[in-house]
């Protein structure tokens, strides 16, 4: 019985050490607050989550007419609760996760953004705000400059494993999934392709789950 008991603890020892990554599958995820990618990618964070999740939406395109975007923030209630959490990377409820990669510090309007996983590079949107500058000539006193702003939709991919994330355009996506011929003929005669680079991504990734993607990743950790 003796050594039953200890052949049980070095066991446990071992599997205790041997700690799954986030993106790993039959991952269980741990509900809590991220301090740091690291904490994320470890599925370990530091903090508990005391929090209500607030989910609301947000316009993008021509006079944000062309669709809505679905973010999240944290409903903390007091000055106090932000000051003493700082800066924070994103959190889970246990079921999903939500990120920032800026690192912001927490405040009440901090947005947050829903991550899809497809393994190790995961994928995640978020409305970025572009600037227009457009020329015009008048009458008199000559023409001039105008500027005007647009929000747009855009898609990311995370990569958990090397800890890096890229913006998908249209070249990029055509890139990564040009050794598909089917489906890169497929997004070729799409009327609309912006709106569809989500969809190709997400089946691109599916259909080939343990292929590099044929891009150049931008680190975002100062940290790594």
């Amino acid at each position: 019985m003796k050594y039953i008991l200890i052949i049980i603890f070095i066991l446990l020892q071992f599997s205790s050490n041997a700690q799954k990554k986030i993106y790993e599958d039959s991952i269980v995820l741990k509900k809590g607050i991220y301090k740091s990618f690291e904490e994320l990618r470890d599925n370990n964070p530091s903090l508990a989550l005391n929090y209500t999740i607030i989910q609301e939406s947000l316009g993008f395109g021509f006079l944000s007419l062309e669709g809505s975007h679905i973010y999240y923030r944290l409903n903390t209630q007091t000055n106090k609760d932000v000051k003493d959490i700082g800066t924070i990377w994103g959190f889970c409820d246990g079921k999903n996760i939500y990120i920032n990669t800026g690192m912001p510090k927490l405040k009440k309007n901090t947005h947050f953004e829903l991550v899809q996983f497809l393994g190790y590079n995961s994928i995640f949107e978020t409305v970025v705000t572009k600037q227009n500058i457009g020329v015009y000539t008048g009458i008199g006193y000559g023409g001039g400059a105008s500027v005007s702003s647009t929000r747009m939709l855009e898609c990311n991919i995370l990569n958990f494993a090397k800890g890096e994330v890229v913006n998908i355009s249209k070249s990029n996506l055509k890139s990564i999934i040009s050794s598909d011929s089917v489906l890169f003929k497929q997004f070729k005669n799409e009327d609309v392709k912006t709106e569809k680079i989500k969809d190709y991504l997400i089946i691109y990734i599916n259909n080939h789950k343990n292929k590099p993607l044929n891009i150049n990743y931008l680190k975002f950790l100062n940290n790594m």
